[in-house]
């Protein structure tokens, strides 16, 4: 049947809110683990636009279904959060052949507790500002890079060079991985300046700057090399119990958690939950990250919730990235 089939059996069944509609489907199929999350990562931004003429069954085994629902929850308003991302490589460490999987809420936009209109809002204007500029985002950080290797300082880009979406505040972290490893990553928690300038200074840092590791060198430039951007949301407070409350109410792959004890203080993008996808893991290797033992636990402990968007090289580009001329 088709999706407009499948939105009119919705709709027929639709009451009031003791309505509950549950959509089942694998995502991409028998790729290898980078492919299929590029592939995965596709299909997430289209259900999260309710995408339904788009998205179809090399995205989606299921695709008319999830289509179906994707234009009944558009004709009705509704939001969506998406509440996890995986792929079987994650599950069972074989990553030539994974199969990826997803979980979304659609939901009443007035519901409460789902993530509230800021939230909302931060989400599709970066969307947005992704989808228009990432490219150019991306290239950015790959000449601030270049050049801090010939002048060993950051790129300094004004603001009538890059127009209004860059030269407004905004805050950004730089990751460079070689050959799926991490390689460097610094960023700002806090807006404090241009976004285009934020992006040149934490390319630059992650590259020759973070203490982990030694300063990128030339011969490490390669298609091996990629280079990902995430924009934070402004932190908002993440209230909790105690520990059993905290993991609770954490949503693997969405959230990016500042956890703080007195003067220590860890962070960890949404990304850490690749390689930590359980909750308890994810917060043990977060305290440690602070100063902490894994084991430990305060009153005095705090945290702090923040969403991101982001892009990387092998998005847009595969092979070549480095090569590009400025």
């Amino acid at each position: 049947c088709s999706p407009r089939q499948v939105h009119e059996v919705i709709e027929k069944l639709w009451g009031g809110p003791e309505t509950l509609i549950v959509i089942s489907s694998d995502l991409s199929h028998f790729h290898d683990y980078d492919t299929a999350k590029r592939m995965d990562n596709r299909t997430r931004a289209m259900i999260e636009n309710f995408d339904a003429e788009n998205i179809d069954t090399n995205d989606a085994c299921g695709a008319l279904p999830v289509a179906g629902m994707l234009i009944a929850a558009r004709n009705r308003g509704m939001k969506i959060k998406t509440l996890g991302m995986r792929n079987s490589g994650d599950v069972t460490g074989d990553k030539s052949r994974v199969v990826g999987y997803g979980a979304w809420a659609v939901y009443d936009g007035k519901a409460s507790g789902m993530g509230g209109d800021g939230e909302d809002d931060f989400t599709k204007t970066t969307e947005t500002l992704i989808r228009t500029h990432g490219p150019a985002m991306l290239d950015l950080c790959r000449q601030s890079i270049l050049h801090g290797m010939e002048t060993g300082a950051p790129l300094q880009v004004a603001a009538n060079e890059v127009g209004p979406a860059l030269a407004a505040p905004g805050a950004c972290f730089v990751t460079l991985k070689k050959a799926g490893q991490l390689r460097g990553c610094i960023g700002s928690i806090i807006s404090h300046a241009p976004l285009a300038t934020d992006l040149c200074e934490n390319a630059f840092k992650a590259a020759f700057r973070d203490p982990r590791f030694a300063g990128l060198s030339r011969a490490e430039i390669g298609d091996d090399l990629e280079l990902s951007i995430s924009v934070l949301s402004p932190p908002q407070p993440f209230g909790f119990a105690d520990e059993a409350d905290f993991i609770s109410k954490l949503t693997p792959f969405e959230d990016g958690i500042i956890l703080s004890d007195g003067n220590r203080r860890g962070l960890f993008l949404p990304q850490v939950w690749d390689q930590l996808p359980d909750p308890k893991d994810f917060l043990a290797h977060l305290k440690r990250k602070a100063g902490l033992a894994m084991d430990h636990w305060s009153p005095n402990m705090r945290a702090e919730r923040f969403i991101t968007r982001g892009i990387s090289s092998r998005d847009i580009r595969p092979s070549g990235f480095w090569d590009q001329q400025d």
